[in-house]
């Protein structure tokens, strides 16, 4: 991974936990991520009408990779609106941020996606997993089943599947869009592979949405109460923009996966900070292996 991806997914990291942490404190139905990915649609556009491309003359598999992202952002969504609604954002957080960094791991390493890891590389990937697997238990003298199997844990795996999911088809996707596209500058093409990923999630969502009754009704509701949503959607956009242009720089999409979890201590801080959650001995020690298992990886 270069020092400039690296700032990349920082940044990113930075943007995504504020999206997350404002997202959390609007007690998310599915519907309020209608005006959010409008709101990131709207942002990436700009981008895609100035990067002078044709629809047509792109290949079917950009939009095959596009249609995958778009769908598992939707699940990633539907499952966070579940388990922000039904636990507190320093424990689902770090859940739902678990999983993908060993699936998409596995898949990466099954597939032959990328250059093969490193043993320090996945001794890495496992540590982080570690740290993010402790952060949500109360305390390390009575680990409970409830820790992990509550009310939350639907949500918690539709996000982490979700997650993996669209990390590895952008990654192909933005990938064959900057080769399909050579006349688009590099910090272009991955915003304007943005928008056409983000037509595809708005689409489905809609759709999702319109099919759920008790949905439905909070569909007004979402859209004109309030303007954090809008807000949240052009951080999100920012963000996973920002990680877009980071995956052609990285010799394994599995790296993208692992450095964005530094944003753990930022969404852990706004969440005792502002919605006076607790920070216990086990976050603590969940966000040292964090930071150690990033060291690794960097120093691999």
């Amino acid at each position: 991974m270069t020092f400039f991806a690296f700032i990349l997914i920082f940044t990113s990291a930075l943007l995504h936990a504020t999206w997350h942490f404002m997202v959390k404190q609007s007690k998310p139905v599915h519907a309020m991520f209608i005006p959010l990915s409008a709101a990131n649609w709207l942002f990436t556009f700009i981008f895609a009408a100035t990067a002078r491309f044709s629809l047509t003359g792109q290949s079917p598999d950009i939009f095959l990779y596009a249609a995958g992202g778009g769908v598992c952002g939707v699940i990633c969504n539907l499952g966070l609106s579940h388990a922000y609604r039904t636990s507190e954002v320093s424990l689902a957080y770090p859940l739902a941020r678990a999983l993908p960094v060993v699936l998409t791991m596995v898949i990466t390493a099954a597939s032959g996606l990328g250059k093969p890891l490193s043993a320090a590389g996945v001794l890495s990937m496992l540590i982080i997993f570690a740290g993010c697997l402790i952060m949500p238990l109360d305390s390390f003298r009575k680990i409970k089943k409830s820790d992990y199997i509550n009310r939350s844990l639907p949500g918690i795996i539709c996000a982490a599947v979700g997650t993996t999911g669209y990390t590895i088809f952008d990654s192909m996707g933005v990938k064959a869009f900057i080769t399909n596209n050579p006349q688009i500058p590099g910090w272009h093409a991955p915003l304007a592979y943005s928008n056409i990923r983000e037509s595809f999630l708005f689409t489905a969502l809609v759709l999702t949405v319109l099919a759920v009754r008790s949905e439905r009704k909070s569909i007004t509701l979402s859209l004109f109460t309030s303007w954090k949503p809008y807000c949240a959607g052009i951080f999100s956009g920012t963000a996973y923009a920002l990680v877009l242009a980071a995956m052609p720089m990285v010799t394994n999409v599995s790296f993208v996966q692992a450095f964005r979890q530094i944003s753990l201590p930022i969404g852990l801080l706004l969440g005792v900070l502002f919605l006076h959650e607790k920070c216990n001995l086990p976050k603590v020690s969940g966000l040292f292996l964090i930071v150690s298992g990033l060291a690794l990886s960097v120093i691999k």
